[in-house]
């Protein structure tokens, strides 16, 4: 395992360095991390809930009337919101940070993307889809026995496509400014103390941010996946299959192939998820002795675990999302 400075690369094997002051590092660079995800956390769920506000506002004023029944008004105005929040954010999480925004694009991968794989992480992200709503289903059963109304399994709805600003956001600004926080920023500064634990920890991070169930359960699965390949196969591929997901896959089949390609009163989307559901299972099987060794050869220290999650700004941030995105279930039930 290589352990990295920040200006020079040595062998733990060649060094020896303790295991004190390995876990020394890592306390500073997820204090470093913890405040600047809090921070960007706030700005961009600041500027987020300010477009409802302001949304909210134009409802009341009689004038606005025939400008909100417009979708595509509406949608562009959340998304000028989105933008600036996004934007500022990085843009805060940048400043004086301990981890330059070049070393993203430094990263050296050790594999190199060919077609064969390009197509089997593609089928992999159906896959994921397919896994994820089996998930959605049983979470969605549970809370109606528990008489909670929820309705977590949803098609895309066209009308997200009206806004050409919001379609871009969607499809190019959000995979690449995400790409860079949660891969870039969190994955690639965690990646030294091993790479297993770098993966969950930002697939976690990942999911929790998008602050919606029926998201989350896709984007933890997704963001492992991402991590990997920014680790193995470079950034700019954990860029790239991120936009694909969510131009391609989530705007172009979904919305515009799925309702006019039906096969035995199935959609296109749910015969790609189903094929590639079948696809990742047979990934998993045929690459099980490589998991395991991957596993077993970049784990991270013991208790980074613990380090971790009593930073009081991760806790926070977990605890507010985990209320928006599951707590107000029970608390509208009654809990």
């Amino acid at each position: 395992m290589m352990y990295q400075t920040q200006n020079d690369d040595f062998n733990i094997e060649e060094t020896s360095p303790s295991k004190e002051n390995v876990k020394s590092e890592y306390k500073k660079d997820i204090l470093s991390i913890a405040r600047r995800l809090l921070i960007y956390f706030i700005i961009f769920f600041f500027f987020s809930l300010l477009g409802r506000s302001v949304l909210r506002q134009m409802q009341l004023d009689s004038k606005y009337y025939y400008l909100l029944m417009d979708t595509s008004f509406v949608y562009t105005i959340t998304a000028v919101f989105l933008y600036i929040g996004a934007f500022v954010g990085l843009i805060a999480w940048v400043v004086k940070t301990k981890f330059p925004f070049k070393r993203i694009f430094e990263h050296v991968a050790p594999k190199k993307m060919n077609v064969g794989t390009f197509f089997l992480i593609s089928g992999s992200i159906f896959g994921i889809r397919f896994v994820s709503k089996l998930i959605l289903m049983g979470i969605d059963k549970l809370f109606t026995q528990m008489g909670i109304p929820a309705t977590l399994l949803g098609d895309a709805s066209p009308e997200i496509t009206s806004s050409i600003v919001f379609v871009l956001y969607l499809g190019v600004v959000a995979p690449f400014i995400e790409e860079v926080i949660f891969r870039g920023f969190i994955g690639y500064r965690m990646e030294r103390y091993g790479k297993i634990f770098a993966i969950g920890f930002s697939a976690m991070i990942f999911s929790l941010f998008h602050a919606n169930l029926s998201q989350e359960i896709f984007t933890f699965f997704l963001g492992i996946l991402l991590a990997y390949i920014a680790f193995e196969y470079g950034f700019q591929w954990a860029v790239a299959f991120h936009m694909i997901n969510n131009f391609i896959f989530a705007i172009i089949v979904d919305v515009y192939l799925s309702p006019a390609i039906v096969i035995d009163k199935h959609p296109l989307h749910s015969i790609l998820e189903l094929l590639g559901f079948v696809l990742l299972i047979y990934i998993l099987f045929a690459k099980l002795p490589e998991i395991k060794a991957y596993i077993s050869e970049n784990h991270a220290f013991k208790g980074i675990g613990f380090i971790t999650f009593t930073k009081w700004q991760i806790v926070l941030y977990i605890l507010v999302i985990l209320y928006y995105s599951v707590g107000i279930y029970f608390i509208q039930r009654g809990f």
